[in-house]
Parts: C-alpha cells; structure tokens; sequence
C-alpha cells in the first residue's frame, strides 16, 4: 500500500479527497438540442392550458425559450475573478499532481462508489494485474 502522504501535499489531498469545484461555463450552456424535450412539454402545457389562444400560446413559448437561453447563455457577462482565481488554482493543483504521478510512475484510482476513496498503485503493478 503507498502512502499519499509520502507524495502529494495537504492541499493536493484536499483536491483529491473533495474533487475539483469549478465548472468550466460551456458545461453549464445548453445546446438547442437540450432545449428540445423541455420545449415539447411546454408546448402540451402550453396547448392544454391555452388550447383557442394562439397569440398567449406563441408569446409565452418564445419568453420561456428566451429566458431559458439567457440564463445559461455565456453573454451573460464575464465569469467572476474570484471564480476565475479558483479555476486557475485548482487546474495549477491538478497539473503538479498529474506530474507527480507521471514522475513517479503512479497512477491514481477512484473507487466508484458513494465513498470517494481512492488509492496510489505503481503503473507496472497495475499493468502486471490488469
């Protein structure tokens, strides 16, 4: 068993034990295509609800698509220093563990379960019981 001590930092441990915060903003953007199943249950809501009114029906439809693409949209203003710093700080963090790894010759494995545990074990012994 190898220590994580022995090779990361406190700081890299509490990356790794916690996992990156930043969500870069072109995963918060939705695409047209994501739009489209939300968009065909408004449009039954919309057709239930408003079934003789067609102006309601299409203004209601376009404020809502308008709405729903400005909240997510990446023209909203810039991205906050603050969220910025963290951003360059985790990614600087990834780089020096990614690197101690490859030094090292480790490779890092995270159980998939609800634990968030993972463990070190050298690349050769890895290849050897894989």
């Amino acid at each position: 068993s190898i220590r994580m001590k022995n090779y990361f930092n406190k700081k890299q441990l509490k990356l790794l034990y916690r996992g990156p915060s930043y969500v870069a903003p072109c995963q918060l953007q939705f695409l047209e295509k994501q739009y489209q199943p939300l968009q065909q249950q408004l449009l039954v809501d919309l057709v239930k609800k408003y079934p003789n009114d067609k102006k309601i029906f299409n203004m209601i439809e376009e404020k809502t698509k308008e709405e729903f693409f400005k909240l997510f949209s990446l023209s909203n203003g810039k991205i906050p220093s603050t969220i910025l710093e963290r951003a360059h700080n985790e990614r600087q963090l990834i780089s020096t563990i990614q690197q101690c790894l490859h030094t090292h010759g480790l490779i890092l494995r995270r159980i998939s379960d609800h634990t968030n545990r993972f463990y070190l074990i050298e690349e050769k012994l890895f290849h050897e019981q894989c």
